[in-house]
């Protein structure tokens, strides 16, 4: 193989690994930045609806402890005190 063949060969890996290789990952690339972009813009959409629901949120977990109390600690003590009373 003479200099000039071995250039050409050079020269012709170098244009069909840049069209195939590099060409498909700057596709990628570019899906990938389009789809950061759309998830981005609904994660703001996203997020500002939850802070207008954060006090819904606060209301239900105040119901939901208030419920635990009552089923843990309020209704045996109230059926605890009906006892003492109906037993005296």
């Amino acid at each position: 193989m003479t200099k000039e063949q071995l250039e050409e060969l050079k020269e012709a890996l170098t244009i069909t690994i840049q069209e195939k290789v590099n060409g498909k990952i700057d596709r990628m690339n570019t899906k990938f930045d389009t789809y950061i972009d759309d998830d981005m813009r609904w994660k703001k959409t996203v997020d500002s609806a939850l802070t207008e629901l954060l006090p819904v949120r606060e209301g239900l977990i105040m119901a939901q402890t208030l419920n635990k109390f009552l089923k843990w600690v309020g209704l045996p003590a109230i059926g605890a005190l009906l006892f003492y009373w109906l037993s005296k």
